[in-house]
């Protein structure tokens, strides 16, 4: 029973951190949306904010547990590389969902981005659990119950 707790109290946490990278998101989105000849322009330049508000928000408040190991400026470095790289998988979902459903299917871009949220964060879920939410020393794959339970005690 404590192997879906840890899954649970991961995915609260990252879920803590993405609902505010998601308010920095949006508002960027919104805020360059009229300035953008397309919308996935507009997502494009949003999420990338959002990214940086994730990263500040998950090193420094939600994940600092997972992330103990990484100190010092060469590991923070490494770090906020597969971070990118986890929050860029959501980047090009997010602004392929809103190309193509808001600038070719013409749906309004806010309901575009209402799709491309949910299929955005579960992206970034995995990637960051496959990328940054390990120790250097674990390969790089989801996570085993036999791990969870020992990650636990």
């Amino acid at each position: 029973m404590r192997m879906p707790l840890a899954v649970v109290s991961l995915l609260g946490r990252v879920g803590v951190s993405s609902l505010a990278a998601l308010c920095v998101d949006v508002s960027v989105f919104l805020l360059v949306l009229p300035m953008m000849p397309y919308a996935a322009l507009a997502a494009m330049v949003g999420h990338s904010s959002g990214i940086l508000a994730h990263y500040l928000v998950s090193s420094r408040l939600t994940l600092t547990r997972e992330m103990a190991h990484v100190s010092g400026v060469r590991a923070e470095t490494h770090a906020l590389a597969r971070f990118f790289a986890a929050g860029g998988s959501g980047m090009v979902v997010t602004t392929v969902v809103i190309y193509v459903l808001a600038d070719r299917l013409g749906l309004h871009p806010l309901m575009a981005k209402g799709f491309a949220i949910g299929a955005s964060f579960l992206t970034v879920f995995l990637m960051l659990r496959l990328l940054v939410l390990r120790t250097p020393s674990t390969p790089m794959s989801l996570p085993t119950p036999m791990s969870l339970h020992s990650a636990e005690s």
